[in-house]
């Protein structure tokens, strides 16, 4: 097959799209990170990164494998036509991910004390954990529906919705609007993600 006949087949015009998107998504991040850079400085930044470093271990475990799972399964049963089945998979995968990662937000929020003095020595920390704990369900919810709208053959609006609106939306917010507290930064983002995923 020609290269031109890969772009044009049913695989290769999804693929091109879901590739230019995601380049999209890369400077949308790139413009995050220079964002909460100069709007936070050296120590504001890096308070804002430990917490996302918290959050991101946090979701990891909150998806409890189920996001590859439902992929397979919803794949499975899209391509079969039985709706209900999706739908029931995916209320399961829903409660299953919604339930673990908001225990996980609980015991961050609750022990944020002990993870930013124990683990990272810094008591500055405390809030900002406290706020980004918040995230966590919210970021392990949207990756979960960007597996099961790829599972439903959407790749383009799943990456779009993980990787261009919340970063997108969060920097242009920080621009705008001068945010200088690691606390408000990580809250801003959490409402970009929230806002995607609704």
């Amino acid at each position: 097959m020609s290269l031109r006949g890969f772009f044009n087949s049913e695989l290769g015009a999804p693929a091109a799209m879901v590739l230019v998107v995601r380049l999209i998504g890369a400077a949308a991040g790139f413009t995050l990170t220079v964002a909460v850079a100069r709007a936070l400085g050296a120590a504001g930044s890096g308070l804002y990164w430990l917490a996302m470093s918290v959050v991101s271990i946090a979701e990891i475990v909150g998806k409890l494998g189920v996001q590859d799972a439902a992929l397979r399964f919803v794949s499975t049963a899209a391509a079969e036509g039985d709706w209900s089945r999706v739908a029931a998979i995916y209320r399961y995968a829903l409660a299953l991910v919604g339930g673990a990662s908001a225990a996980l937000a609980a015991a961050i929020a609750v022990f944020a004390p002990l993870i930013a003095d124990s683990v990272f020595s810094d008591s500055n920390l405390i809030p900002v954990l406290r706020v980004a704990a918040l995230l966590v369900p919210v970021q392990a919810l949207m990756k979960l529906h960007s597996s099961l709208l790829k599972a439903i053959h959407r790749p383009v609006i799943a990456t779009t919705l993980q990787f261009v609106g919340p970063p997108g939306a969060a920097a242009l917010l920080i621009w705008v609007f001068g945010f200088t507290t690691p606390s408000t930064t990580v809250a801003v983002v959490t409402g970009s993600v929230a806002g995607s995923l609704f």
